[in-house]
């Protein structure tokens, strides 16, 4: 039977490497995706991305005037592409049909949609790139431009 201080000893080197290891793991850096407006380059939505995370944009094509749903994904490398698979277009396609088609809208998962019209007829671009950061800057992130407006 191991004496009380080896326990101890050994809860506290525990302790240590659970420590470290969460701390490393908060600077492990991981793939985010930000939308922006540009010119002004004021940001919309900035996420992590994880496995199953994907956004939608519903608009009119032109000149048809034909409500169209463009879906994206993410490859595992933070790159974004089109989604074309049969089974996420024909369940999306019911939920479009109930949504308001006379302008832009942003989709993040299943989050309420972000409409963009204003920033179309402004003539401004919506520009979305994924990058790679730490994950202890997102919070640290978010804080700063909470405070800027």
């Amino acid at each position: 039977m191991e004496s009380l201080a080896v326990q101890e000893k050994k809860a506290m080197v525990w302790d240590r490497m659970v420590t470290v290891f969460i701390v490393a793991l908060l600077f492990l850096p991981i793939p985010f995706v930000r939308f922006q407006v540009q010119p002004q380059m004021t940001t919309l939505l900035e996420r992590p991305i994880l496995p199953w995370s994907r956004f939608h944009i519903r608009h009119l094509s032109y000149p048809q005037g034909a409500p169209m749903e463009d879906n994206y994904r993410f490859s595992w490398k933070g790159r974004i592409y089109r989604d074309t698979g049969p089974d996420v277009t024909a369940q999306q396609q019911v939920r479009f049909a109930i949504t308001p088609a006379n302008e832009p809208l942003l989709r993040w998962q299943d989050n309420p949609e972000i409409r963009l019209g204003e920033l179309f007829v402004r003539g401004e671009v919506l520009t979305v790139n994924s990058f790679w950061q730490p994950l202890i800057f997102y919070p640290a992130r978010m804080a700063w431009q909470m405070r800027r407006k």
